[in-house]
């Protein structure tokens, strides 16, 4: 009795302490314009389950060490519309995030031909296509 004892309070024991250190894992990546591929600094990275959060740098750059589980970040910066990511954290994940500008009125391409952004569905402004006007 007392030998199954031990045994239990031992694999009670090794179960709490795993549970209690529980690893973090990295999401990174860059945050990027969608029309110029040019990184966007001081953008705003914020896990909203966790509550933690950061700003990108001069190179887009960010990294957050979360819990691996259900993850939304949302990203914004002035200027651009916000972008909001769900998805399973399991591991070290490296990702890229392109925002849209708000105002394309006077963003021009090289040719000097406006840009049109047209969303690819009505609940997904973030996903956009760019086709260029004459």
């Amino acid at each position: 009795m007392k030998r199954h004892l031990i045994l239990i309070f031992t694999q009670l024991f090794l179960i709490l302490s795993f549970n209690v250190h529980a690893q973090l894992a990295s999401v990174s990546g860059f945050v990027k314009n969608r029309l110029t591929g040019e990184a966007i600094q001081d953008a705003t990275v914020f896990e909203s389950i966790s509550e933690v959060g950061t700003i990108t740098n001069n190179d887009g750059f960010f990294r957050l060490l979360l819990i691996p589980e259900e993850q939304k970040l949302e990203i914004s910066s002035p200027d651009y519309k916000p972008h909001t990511l769900a998805f399973n954290l399991v591991a070290d994940t490296v990702i890229i995030i392109e925002l849209a500008p708000l105002n394309l009125s006077n963003t021009k391409s090289e040719e000097g031909n406006k840009y049109q952004v047209e969303p690819f569905a009505s609940s997904d402004t973030n996903k956009t296509e760019v086709k260029t006007m004459k």
